[in-house]
């Protein structure tokens, strides 16, 4: 019996080595979170394959932030990318709007003088 009982503790030991050996190298190199460089990663990652074309991937300064704050930076660049966009297409259609109707006025005929 005593052997037994011996023998259940070594396990036990054991098990517990492990579960610490496996919490210790799962934890090890564990960085804070920042925010902010996956976000400034996520801005230039897209301003490059809004230039040069390609696929955005995943940043690296993004590893340890977790889904839910990555999937709102995430909304957050293509909501800012999106409103520079409209803002730049805006400014072009007013541009050519402008254009348009100058042009348009240089064509008009000028109305002839009327006659008493």
């Amino acid at each position: 019996m005593r052997a037994r009982a011996t023998r259940f503790t070594g396990e036990l030991l054991v098990m517990l080595v492990i579960v610490v050996v496996v919490t210790v190298f799962s934890t090890w190199g564990d960085e804070t979170a920042d925010p902010a460089a996956c976000r400034a990663s996520l801005t230039k990652d897209l301003d490059k394959a809004m230039t040069e074309g390609g696929d955005v991937g995943f940043p690296a300064a993004c590893e340890n932030v977790d889904s839910t704050a990555y999937e709102r930076l995430v909304d957050e660049v293509y909501d800012e990318k999106a409103r520079e966009i409209d803002a730049v297409y805006d400014a072009k259609l007013r541009e050519i709007k402008e254009k348009y109707e100058e042009r348009l006025k240089e064509l008009v005929p000028p109305t002839p003088p009327t006659t008493p």
